[in-house]
C-alpha cells in the first residue's frame, strides 16, 4: 500500500510532496501530523507576546488589534472591535513589556514541532519551512464499499479502490489563535476521477 504526504504554505504557492512506501515511516509521519504546536488564545496573548520572531512588534504592541480586530469582515463590527482592542492592547502593554524577555527565552529553547524537524531532514525548501503554519495532507490507498441499487429496494456492494486522506493546519511554532487554525478535514476520493466519495471530519485527540 502506498502512502502520500503533501505540505503547502497557506497561500498554496509552495508545495512539497513525497510518496512514502515504508509503513514504519508513514506511522511516524502520522504521529507528527497530530503534534503541531498550539494556538494561543487572544486573552493569553494580551499577557505576553506569543511570537518573538519577525512578528514580535505585532504581538508586543497591538496583538488584539492586528491578529483579531482587523480580520473581522463586518465593517461596523470591525470599527467597534478596533476601538475596544486598541484600549485593551494599550492597557495590557506594560505587562507584555515585562514578559517579553522571558517569552523570548522560552521561544528560543522551545523545540520545533516534530513535523518541522522531519521536513527539514527531508531537505524541504527553506522558504516553506520559514512559514509559521502550513497545510499538511496525508493520504493512503484503500478500498471502500459502494452500495449499487439494482432495482428499487435491492442493492449489491461493489468494492472499489480509493484514497483515504486527512488534511489540517499544522503550526511549526506557537502562534496566536486565528480563524481556521483548528481546520482539519478528511474523506475518501476516487484516485482516477478525484471525485469525493466519502467526507468526514477527523478528530485529533
Amino acid at each position: 500500500m502506498s502512502h502520500y504526504l503533501k505540505v503547502t504554505n497557506l497561500e498554496n504557492n509552495l508545495i512539497w510532496k513525497k510518496e512514502i512506501t515504508s509503513k514504519e515511516e508513514f506511522n511516524e509521519v502520522q504521529d507528527y501530523f497530530l503534534k503541531g504546536k498550539t494556538t494561543v488564545s487572544w486573552i493569553r496573548a494580551t499577557l505576553y507576546p506569543v511570537r518573538t520572531n519577525k512578528n514580535l512588534t505585532t504581538d508586543l504592541f497591538l496583538p488584539t488589534v492586528i491578529n483579531h480586530a482587523l480580520k473581522i469582515q463586518n465593517c461596523v463590527g470591525k470599527i467597534f472591535a478596533i476601538i475596544g482592542a486598541t484600549i485593551l492592547d494599550l492597557a495590557t502593554l506594560p505587562i507584555r513589556m515585562i514578559t517579553v524577555i522571558s517569552r523570548t527565552i522560552f521561544n528560543i529553547t522551545l523545540k520545533p514541532a516534530p513535523m518541522y524537524k522531519y521536513l527539514k531532514d527531508q531537505g524541504v525548501d527553506p522558504k516553506l519551512l520559514a512559514n509559521e503554519s502550513v497545510f499538511v495532507k496525508l493520504s493512503s490507498d484503500c478500498e471502500y464499499a459502494l452500495a449499487i441499487e439494482d432495482q428499487p429496494g435491492k442493492f449489491h456492494q461493489e468494492v472499489k479502490n480509493g484514497r483515504n486522506w486527512q488534511k489540517r493546519h499544522l503550526n511549526f511554532i506557537e502562534v496566536p489563535y486565528y480563524e481556521g487554525s483548528e481546520f482539519i478535514t478528511g474523506g475518501i476520493k476516487d484516485p482516477v476521477t478525484k471525485e469525493q466519495v466519502v467526507s468526514y471530519k477527523p478528530r485529533i485527540v
